[in-house]
C-alpha cells in the first residue's frame, strides 16, 4: 500500500484501519486533489448547482407551455396577408382581362353566360388562394413549432448540465500468484497425440504395403472392439484404430461394412461367416 502523489499534486493515501480475520492488515484509501484542482472542482460544482437551480425554477413553466394549445390565429392572418400580397396583383390583372374578353365575345353584364363565366373565374381565383395557403402551411407549422419548442429546449438544456461526478476509487493491491502453464500442458498432450499418430501411420504404411494388400484381411465390424475412427483416405473411405476380439495388438485399417456399397469388389465372405477386405482393391 504505497502512498502516491502525481505531477499535478493529487494524492492517494492509505491508512491501516485494522486487520482481517486471518491477521492480514486492512486499509482504507483516500484520494485528494491539489489545491488548484480542488478550487476548480468546487467552482464547477457551484456552476452546476446554479444551472440546476435555474432549471428547477424554469421547469415550473413547463405545465403552462404544454397545456397551452398552438395559437393559429396570428399565423393564419400572416398566411392570408402573404397570399394576398403575392396573388392580388396577378389576379386583379386577370380579372380585367377576363372582363374585356367577355365583352369582346358579346357577353353583357347580367346575362346568364356572363354570370356563369364570372362565377367560374371566381372559383378559379379562390382555388388559387387556397392552394397558395396549403403550400405555405408547412413553413408556417415549422415556425409555430420552433416558437413553442424554444423555451422547452432551453429548460432541458439547463437540466442536462446537472451531471454528478462519479466517484473514482483506487484499485486494491493484489498478491501475485503464478498462473498454471496451460499452454505447456496442452503442448505436451499434443506432442503425445502426434507421437501416437505417427506410430499409427507407420503401422498403416506397413499394412498397406504391396505384400499385405494382396491378402484379404479380417475386417468385419463384428470381429473388432475398441473401434475409433482416426481419419480417411483421399477417396473418403474411413480408417479406424481397433483391436480384434480374439486378442492381439492394436490395429489400423478398414471396416468391411463401410465398403459393401462403395467397393464391393474388395469385400469377400470367409468360411467363418465374417467379411474380409483385400486392401489393394480399395486404393
Amino acid at each position: 500500500m504505497v502512498n502516491q502523489t502525481d505531477a499535478q499534486g493529487n494524492k492517494l493515501n492509505y491508512e491501516q484501519i485494522g486487520s482481517w480475520s486471518d491477521g492480514t492488515p486492512r486499509y482504507s484509501a483516500t484520494q485528494s486533489l491539489s489545491a488548484p484542482g480542488q478550487q476548480l472542482l468546487a467552482s464547477s460544482q457551484a456552476t452546476q448547482q446554479n444551472l440546476s437551480n435555474l432549471a428547477q425554477e424554469q421547469s415550473g413553466r413547463l405545465s403552462g407551455l404544454l397545456n397551452k394549445p398552438l395559437d393559429w390565429s396570428a399565423q393564419q392572418t400572416y398566411l392570408n396577408d402573404l397570399t394576398a400580397q403575392n396573388l392580388n396583383p396577378q389576379w386583379d390583372r386577370l380579372a380585367q382581362q377576363n372582363e374585356t374578353d367577355l365583352v369582346n365575345r358579346g357577353m353583357r353584364p347580367g346575362s346568364t353566360a356572363y354570370n356563369d363565366a364570372r362565377d367560374q373565374f371566381a372559383q378559379s381565383r379562390s382555388s388559387a388562394y387556397n392552394n397558395a395557403n396549403l403550400n405555405n402551411f408547412g413553413s408556417a407549422l415549422q415556425s409555430q413549432m420552433a416558437i413553442r419548442s424554444q423555451p422547452l429546449n432551453e429548460i432541458l438544456a439547463l437540466s442536462g448540465q446537472n451531471q454528478i461526478s462519479q466517484p473514482q476509487f483506487a484499485n486494491t493491491a493484489q498478491t501475485g500468484v503464478a498462473g498454471t502453464d496451460v499452454a505447456g500442458i496442452t503442448n505436451a498432450g499434443y506432442q503425445q497425440e502426434m507421437a501416437g499418430y505417427n506410430a499409427g501411420q507407420q503401422t498403416l504404411g506397413g499394412l498397406f504395403s504391396a505384400g499385405a494388400s494382396l491378402i484379404p484381411l479380417l475386417s468385419d465390424r463384428r470381429a473388432k472392439k475398441d473401434i475409433v475412427r482416426i481419419g480417411q483416405t483421399d477417396s473418403g473411405v474411413p480408417i479406424y484404430k481397433f483391436a480384434y476380439k480374439h486378442g492381439g495388438p492394436t490395429q489400423i485399417g478398414y471396416i468391411a461394412q463401410d465398403l459393401l456399397e462403395s467397393h464391393p469388389e474388395a469385400v469377400t465372405m470367409g468360411p467363418d461367416g465374417f467379411y474380409r477386405v483385400q486392401y489393394d482393391k480399395v486404393g
